[in-house]
């Protein structure tokens, strides 16, 4: 909104500039005498397209013919009569003796005496009126670009829970368990079913049974113990008698 009113504003700075400009050069509009001190006159000292070369013409300045009226005009003509001094087309003739013609225009005017024969003795005028050149409006300043919206960030994930104080582990469940059936140190993985390592498997129904001469050794070994005992006993009796 600021610069829409800001491009306004100088669209009209720039339009009194030139407004003001014309109206200057309206105000400065000059006057010339046609032929300086001589005048409107037969065969002039100095040519009065050179006189005029000599001069810059503007749109709104105006020129000032003095003759003696009654015996000579002013003829507006074009470039073909202006070149033959021809007057019976004339675009515009004046006899007042001080006549002005405004130039209201750029480019030729074209004058001659409406007396043929004083035309051909020089008294014709060509006058060139150039454009005046006003500053060109510049285009006003073209709209700031709207500003780009800012990037959207990609969402930031959330951390985990934390666990609430006090609070266990779950249980790990028996499939993540990796000491799933294996049994502690030492001891066996199914009581009462398998052998120690490196020992023949006994069956429950011959682990209670002897064999016959295993019995018999075991008798033999008491006995011998007994007689032994007696033997010690029977030495000793011996030894007390003589003491």
């Amino acid at each position: 909104m600021a610069s829409s009113s800001h491009s306004t504003s100088l669209f009209f700075f720039f339009a009194c500039t030139v407004a003001a400009s014309f109206c200057f050069h309206s105000s400065m509009a000059r006057s010339f005498d046609v032929g300086g001190k001589e005048g409107w006159v037969v065969k002039p000292s100095e040519s009065y397209d050179h006189w005029a070369q000599r001069l810059r013409f503007l749109v709104n300045d105006t020129l000032v013919f003095k003759y003696k009226k009654g015996s000579d005009s002013v003829a507006q003509v074009t470039k073909g009569d202006y070149d033959s001094c021809d007057a019976s087309k004339k675009l515009k003739v004046m006899k007042s003796g001080t006549s002005i013609f405004k130039l209201t225009q750029s480019g030729h005017f074209y004058f001659i005496s409406a007396n043929k024969q004083q035309c051909l003795a020089d008294q014709k005028l060509n006058v060139l009126v150039l454009a005046v050149r006003s500053p060109k409006t510049p285009a006003p300043p073209p709209p700031p670009p709207p500003s780009s919206p800012a990037p959207a960030l990609p969402p930031t994930a959330s951390p985990p829970p934390s666990p609430a104080a006090g609070s266990s582990p779950p249980p790990a469940s028996p499939a993540s368990s990796p000491f799933q059936g294996i049994s502690p140190a030492g001891a066996p993985a199914d009581s009462g079913n398998s052998p120690p390592a490196g020992q023949p498997a006994v069956s429950p129904d011959t682990a209670d049974q002897t064999s016959p001469a295993a019995k018999s050794s075991s008798s033999s070994s008491a006995e011998a113990a007994v007689a032994s005992l007696a033997l010690v006993a029977v030495g000793l009796r011996f030894i007390s008698l003589f003491m």
